[in-house]
């Protein structure tokens, strides 16, 4: 099978014994490089993770991997791409979750005010990317303090949630966790289109 990284390319066995290698010779060239490691195309397919595994599952048909690099000012696009993309799916569904907490929340109530909390963590971890890189977008100040009310407010909601306490579940979500996904979503938007750029725009 070819390995192929931006102009670099090598040969490997397809058997078992060449996974470390293969692994260990795409993170060097990857180190020595100034872009950073998105995903990996296995024949034509994208895989974001499980590297090792899912190359060892397939090691006898594999035919190339290409391995794709991207320029920060990418990856951070891509990033804030994908916040605008969740918060545009998920705060219709956050706006019924709430009328069901002012109501009576059934089991699926209770499932998707679970989902809430996997996706304010998720909001989170966006952000640490985002610090993380050497350059923060113009809007930076906006973001921290923003993401600063949302951390706030996920621990009111895991404080409400512990007393079953419906209705105040509702009333955080209603007045504090929707307007901050809102202004975020303003925020992801704003990043995008002054500095970033949507591919499926013609």
């Amino acid at each position: 099978m070819i390995v192929t990284i931006g102009t670099k390319q090598k040969t490997f066995e397809n058997h078992i014994e060449s996974v470390t290698p293969l692994i260990k010779w795409i993170e060097e060239v990857v180190n020595e490089s100034d872009k950073h490691f998105s995903h990996l195309l296995i024949d034509d397919q994208e895989v974001h993770e499980q590297f090792d595994l899912v190359i060892s599952d397939k090691i006898t048909e594999i035919e190339k991997i290409e391995v794709v690099l991207k320029t920060e000012s990418e990856l951070l696009n891509e990033l804030y791409l994908s916040g605008e993309a969740y918060l545009i799916r998920a705060l219709p569904e956050i706006e019924k979750l709430t009328e069901k907490f002012y109501q009576t929340p059934d089991q699926e109530a209770w499932g998707g005010l679970e989902q809430l909390i996997e996706g304010i963590t998720w909001l989170d971890q966006l952000y640490e990317a985002i610090d993380q890189a050497r350059k923060q977008p113009l809007n930076w100040d906006k973001f921290t303090f923003i993401y600063t009310k949302l951390r706030m407010e996920l621990v009111n909601l895991e404080d409400a949630i512990k007393m079953r306490d419906q209705t105040l579940i509702a009333d955080i979500i209603n007045y504090e966790v929707m307007p901050i996904m809102e202004e975020l979503k303003l925020v992801f938007t704003a990043c995008i289109d002054q500095e970033g750029e949507r591919k499926d725009v013609n």
